[in-house]
């Protein structure tokens, strides 16, 4: 059985084939860069005003005070959106409008609060800083200066920022082809209807993956359901690779060591392919039963995912391993899930020398955040899963952390979850 550490360091290794396409920058969201962009234009691409006021020539206010103010003559006014080159005169002053452009000779703007107008003048009590209220040109980006970096999963801000530089495409790694499908006869496929009878589940773990792949910017094609033989795992398996041409495989179910278990017999003698497994076994909980490894074909490596079939242990799989090397292969810089370090709101207990990553629900209170488990934490219980905001790496050799104490921990993308306290 594999530490959890030496899992990570070999699933780092296993090969994914990656192209990439240049793409309109308005249609980019969720995708992730794959050069280096520069920016087309400087930013701001000139001087303008950071304020609604008036804009000045700063030596002829060097004087204003309380006791002795300045006055001087209203001469023009500049909008934002005049493409008018204004000239700032001596002895006078422009009014001036938040994002316009700054009047040639100008170098301070005063916002409109701080001066005093009457009529065409306008008067002023303290002469500021240089440059006072002026976005300089150039000040945020120059052209052919880099702008954002390889490896940016692009969303709201990079896409606007990179937009406020002319940048209209950008070349994103194009999505891998991922086919996700399920095994057991026990499985009913809730997107087909029915009625569950004795013995029969929703499989809900390709919809769960889906689900999690789209929060990631990701479509996955649902490859169905395979049956309890080597037969019907195999016809799965060469459907996906030859029919959909996959760039990548995340099985659930099937890979422990029961009677009814037989990916890794699929596996081993898949029809007209060379499949390399890397493990079997991982020392952590849930989700100890996973297969990783390669489908050598003719024409691509594909790597291959084999999660366990309970649907928490699925996801937790998805989390600690499919998603970190996903966003690894595309040189996202933080792979892996963010982590903040919390105190412990109660002593978390476990038995056994595994890796155990606790769901948690992080709580705010006059203290600071806190960690307190969402309750059965079996692999069976999905509930605790959907009230988890984060997750907590319990260590292998402890089996006590105490209330109080500061750990680590994981947060999990969701929002708008209740305390979990209202089950109870």
């Amino acid at each position: 059985m594999l530490s959890f550490e030496d899992a990570k360091s070999r699933i780092a290794k296993l090969p994914l084939p990656l192209r990439t396409e240049i793409i309109p920058i308005w249609n980019a969201c969720g995708r992730v860069l794959a050069t280096d962009i520069s920016a087309r234009q400087d930013l701001p691409a000139w001087d303008n005003s950071a304020m609604d006021g008036y804009a000045f020539r700063r030596e002829d206010i060097l004087s204003a005070s309380e006791a002795s103010p300045v006055t001087l003559v209203l001469s023009g006014i500049v909008q934002a959106g005049d493409t008018t080159e204004h000239t700032l005169k001596p002895e006078t002053c422009m009014r001036i409008f938040t994002g316009a452009p700054v009047p040639k000779d100008a170098d301070v703007v005063i916002m409109q609060e701080n001066t005093s107008r009457d009529g065409d003048t306008v008067t002023i009590t303290k002469c500021p800083k240089r440059w006072n209220n002026i976005r300089r040109h150039g000040e945020e980006a120059l052209a052919g200066t880099t702008v954002l970096k390889k490896g940016t999963l692009l969303d709201a801000a990079t896409i606007g920022f990179a937009l406020s530089t002319s940048v209209h495409e950008v070349p994103v790694f194009v999505v891998p082809n991922i086919g996700i499908f399920s095994t057991g006869d026990e499985l009913l496929s809730p997107k087909e209807g029915g009625t569950l009878q004795t013995g029969q589940i929703w499989g809900t773990n390709s919809i769960n993956l889906q689900i999690a792949f789209q929060q990631l910017g990701f479509t996955v094609q649902d490859c169905g359901i395979a049956r309890d033989t080597v037969e019907s795992t195999q016809q799965t398996l060469l459907h996906a690779i030859r029919d959909l041409d996959c760039d990548m495989l995340v099985s659930t179910g099937g890979v422990s060591v029961g009677d009814f278990d037989v990916v890794h017999k699929a596996l081993a003698d898949l029809p007209g392919h060379r499949v390399e497994m890397n493990f079997w076994k991982v020392r952590m909980k849930p989700g100890k039963p996973v297969a990783i490894g390669t489908i050598h074909t003719p024409k691509k490596d594909i790597p291959i995912f084999a999660l366990p079939g309970n649907p928490v242990s699925a996801l937790m799989g998805f989390y600690q391993f499919v998603r970190p090397y996903l966003l690894n292969k595309m040189s996202v810089p933080n792979p892996e899930l963010p982590t903040i370090d919390v105190q412990l709101g109660q002593d978390f207990t476990k038995r056994g020398s595994r890796l155990e990553f606790v769901r948690i629900w992080l709580k705010r209170d006059e203290h600071g955040i806190k960690a307190f488990p969402t309750g059965n934490q079996s692999s069976a219980w999905m509930s605790s899963f959907a009230d988890a905001t984060g997750l907590l790496p319990f260590p292998a050799n402890k089996t006590l952390l105490t209330k109080g104490s500061v750990h680590r921990v994981q947060c999990l993308p969701c929002w708008g979850r209740w305390d979990p306290t209202w089950r109870h």
